[in-house]
């Protein structure tokens, strides 16, 4: 007897490999683009694509999917309390646009939650999609860097937020995702070596390369912070397991030695070591007329803001302009390597996630933010995945230094790797490749 359209079309539904591989396939295109997020094509559409799958494979045990997966919960319970912050804020339209901005913070934990097909496999696969993506915007970054100096002849395009040409992954967020390559490639080096084939180990050798380049050129201060930190549960892991023998330390040592001589070498980098000491220099006060470290004040500013809206929060959309008002009272005169200027002439955000979190929600909007990273931080360690370990510490590090949570390069990157390493990822006894 021939089927029905309806039996073929549940038996599709009912495939449970179709629906692990047009999970991967959206989420694998979704990392891709990450490094680039270029108009065309638009990354918010795998967002839609996310919820077309979801959709198609409709089940009933989503539900038991998502009430096992227990660190979905952190994330649900912050975007409703974004949510119920347009209720009280004075910017309704500034909140729905940053709700808007974190629909990926809840789209991909909930999608990969109730879809439940991610297994070690899976994540080994979309993690080196993103280093071959990340290690092409790196080099394309480089071949416009030195088609810029053909023409004028300046080597300032090698350097800092000249080097991060797309637009909507600044510097400081490019170079967390170098972070996050490097943590991958050294992850599946140390820990996936057996049986690797020589093409994928001249890729992981050569992509490394490239990622300490563009980390030496971009010189984001933060991840030179960051880098070790990440890789620390990795490195002790390695140490304490033999994989990490006497010729790694060595080579790294020379590496690592090796990088900071050509950072004080290097002119861009130079500057930036310059413009570090006039920072520490004016912390308080003006060194040769100015002060430079703008975060500094805005983070001293946004204290004040928490201080009037400690509880409640200002509300979704109003911490920045609440931060604002407060930022009117400051004559100080920053340098931007560029020209001077003041902060209240533009609108900041506070350049920090946990205080970003309790302007605009109050205190349990900063108690969720802490629970959402540093609860499945410390049970990553617990087990030894130095993988998800790390990833949550560059996290943990990058939020010190930018609202990451109110711009989508940060949001798109944290949202999507949280949900595949945190929420997502099934107990599984790793494999060798």
């Amino acid at each position: 007897m021939k089927k029905s359209f309806l039996h073929k079309l549940r038996e599709i539904r009912n495939n449970d490999k179709l629906r692990a591989a047009s999970t991967e396939a959206v989420l694998a295109a979704f990392v891709v683009l990450l490094p680039f997020q270029w108009d065309f094509p638009p990354i918010s559409l795998f967002i839609m694509l996310l919820g077309v799958v979801f959709l198609f494979f409709l089940r009933r045990d989503y539900v038991q999917n998502l009430i096992a997966s227990r660190y979905f919960w952190p994330i649900l319970f912050y975007y409703v309390i974004v949510g119920v912050g347009l209720i009280y804020t004075d910017y309704p339209k500034e909140g729905g646009a940053d709700m808007q901005v974190q629909i990926a913070l809840m789209a991909w934990p909930l999608g990969l939650a109730a879809l439940n097909v991610v297994d070690d496999q899976m994540i080994r696969r979309v993690t080196l999609y993103f280093v071959r993506s990340l290690a092409l915007s790196s080099v394309l970054l480089l071949l416009l860097a030195t088609s810029n100096y053909l023409e004028d002849g300046s080597t300032h395009h090698f350097f800092y937020k000249h080097l991060s040409q797309w637009e909507l992954v600044p510097q400081h967020y490019l170079s967390m995702y170098l972070t996050l390559g490097l943590l991958i490639l050294a992850h599946r080096w140390f820990f996936f070596n057996a049986g690797m084939r020589k093409t994928l180990k001249i890729e992981i050798l050569t992509y490394g390369a490239i990622f300490l380049v563009m980390q030496l050129l971009l010189a984001v201060r933060i991840q030179w912070l960051a880098i070790p930190l990440a890789l620390a549960p990795l490195a002790i892991r390695g140490l304490t397991t033999g994989r990490i023998g006497r010729r790694t330390k060595v080579i790294g040592t020379l590496v690592t030695a090796g990088m900071v001589v050509i950072f004080l070498l290097l002119p861009g980098t130079q500057r930036r070591i310059i413009e570090t000491y006039d920072e520490i220099r004016s912390f308080n006060e003006m060194v040769e007329r100015k002060q430079t470290n703008h975060r500094v004040f805005l983070w001293r500013y946004g204290t004040e803001v928490i201080q009037d809206h400690w509880v409640m929060g200002t509300g979704t959309g109003g911490a920045d302009k609440a931060l604002q008002e407060k930022l009117q009272d400051c004559e100080a005169v920053f340098w931007d390597g560029e020209k001077v200027y003041r902060l209240y002439e533009k609108e900041y955000n506070v350049h920090n996630v946990y205080l970003q979190s309790w302007m605009a929600h109050g205190i349990i909007g900063f108690i969720t933010i802490l629970v959402i990273v540093f609860v499945p931080l410390i049970q990553s360690l617990r087990s030894g995945d130095v993988l998800t370990s790390g990833f949550l510490i560059l996290a943990a590090v990058s939020f010190t230094t930018e609202s990451m949570l109110e711009r989508q390069a940060g949001i798109m990157w944290f949202a999507a790797f949280y949900s595949l390493l945190v929420i997502s990822k099934r107990k599984q006894k790793p494999t060798a490749e």
